[in-house]
C-alpha cells in the first residue's frame, strides 16, 4: 500500500486513490493529489538491497548471496543498462536525465528514481 491521506482518507496504490474501507464521504472519490512529483511512499520493501547513485555512478549492495539482475531505464522505458551479479555490484552509465534503477533477485527486489548527468 502508498502513501495514505488522514484528512480524505485514501490511499495510493500505483496511480491510483482508494478510499479506506468505512471512511468513503463526500467529496472523497472527487479528490486527486496536485502534484504526482511529491507523492512520497514509504520505502518498505526492501531492506536486503542498498542502493547509491550519484551523477553517472551507481552501487549495488545485497545482503543475500542470491544472483541479481540489474536494469536502468530511462523514464521512457528505454533499456540503459542490464548487468547480473552477486552481492555487489559497482557501474558508470553515459546518459543524462531520470532514470529508473531496479534490482531483483528471488528473494528481493527494488526500485528507484535518480537523476543522471555527467
Amino acid at each position: 500500500m502508498g502513501p495514505v491521506d488522514k484528512t480524505y482518507h485514501v490511499n495510493l496504490v500505483g496511480l491510483y486513490l482508494h478510499p479506506e474501507t468505512g471512511q468513503w464521504g463526500i467529496g472523497t472519490s472527487e479528490y486527486v493529489y496536485s502534484n504526482m512529483a511529491s507523492v512520497i511512499e514509504n520505502n518498505a520493501i526492501d531492506s536486503d538491497i542498498t542502493m547509491d547513485y550519484s551523477q553517472n555512478s551507481g552501487l549495488i549492495m545485497i545482503n543475500n548471496d542470491m544472483p541479481s539482475l540489474l536494469n536502468v531505464y530511462s523514464i521512457n522505458g528505454q533499456l540503459l543498462y542490464q548487468k547480473a551479479f552477486t552481492n555487489s555490484l559497482h557501474f558508470n552509465i553515459d546518459y543524462n536525465g531520470m532514470i529508473l534503477i531496479h534490482v531483483i533477485n528471488d528473494y528481493s527486489f527494488l526500485t528507484k528514481k535518480y537523476i543522471s548527468y555527467k
